[in-house]
């Protein structure tokens, strides 16, 4: 049966011989995407601090940051492994520091923040049983899968939490992602599998850009910012996503 998670679904849409190159041929590109090593880094530690949080509660030992540094050296090193990159700002000690400005711009979230489950997978089974299968004749049985980020209470209301990178300005890639297919995908797919609705999606945006030197070619101080951006849908636009994946 086949499985579909977002990432085949965008990259089908955007281009299919992509898509074959990539998922059916299994074809790597000679040299890897230092944007996509960060943001596999930068997940990398924020699942490790909140499995500990979850854990062990909103301890003051260093055990959390600890685990969280660990994870994203671990990470790190297991990408750049596979493959050769081209080296600019996004490096592990600015992943580092902007863990750790992280944890300080958050810091109220010990008071307020519950998790409920740090890097949720799925896979849910996609057939006839479910509503609106028939608009999409011929269309055979599939699975549905992906991770969640993060399980999440905030303030005792329950949200499904998303982690973002990015080098652009977080309200110009907030707005490039408003409503996005992930999103309601996730949302649809928390819905199914604990069956309550929860208050939406909780983006959380990392920014980090440098200026590189036309002189020296280096790279200046790094720009380090933090948002999280609300994203609630109705089940209409659940249920437009749902047939949109159908198709």
């Amino acid at each position: 049966m086949l499985k579909i998670d977002n990432t085949k679904r965008g990259t089908f849409a955007r281009c299919p011989r992509k898509y074959y190159y990539e998922y059916v041929r299994h074809l790597q590109p000679f040299y890897g995407s230092t944007a996509l090593r960060y943001g596999s880094t930068w997940h990398a530690a924020l699942d490790g601090f909140y499995t500990h949080i979850k854990e062990n509660g909103w301890t003051r030992d260093g055990q959390a940051m600890h685990t969280a540094i660990t994870e994203m050296q671990k990470e790190w090193n297991e990408i750049t492994q596979k493959q050769n990159f081209y080296e600019d700002y996004r490096t592990m000690e600015n992943c580092a520091n902007s863990f750790i400005q992280y944890l300080d711009f958050y810091a109220s979230d010990e008071g307020m923040l519950q998790i409920l489950e740090p890097e949720a997978p799925f896979a849910i089974e996609m057939g006839p049983w479910c509503a609106d299968w028939d608009r999409v004749p011929g269309l055979e049985g599939f699975i549905f899968t992906g991770k969640i980020d993060c399980r999440i209470k905030l303030d005792g209301r329950p949200w499904l939490l998303e982690h973002k990178t990015t080098g652009q300005a977080i309200t110009i890639q907030a707005q490039r992602l408003n409503r996005t297919a992930q999103f309601k995908g996730y949302t649809y797919a928390d819905s199914v599998i604990n069956g309550k609705e929860t208050e939406g999606m909780l983006v959380s945006f990392h920014h980090l850009s440098a200026r590189k030197s036309p002189k020296t070619g280096l790279y200046g101080k790094s720009k380090i910012e933090f948002q999280r951006v609300p994203q609630i849908f109705s089940p209409i636009d659940v249920r437009n996503w749902k047939v949109s994946l159908f198709y």
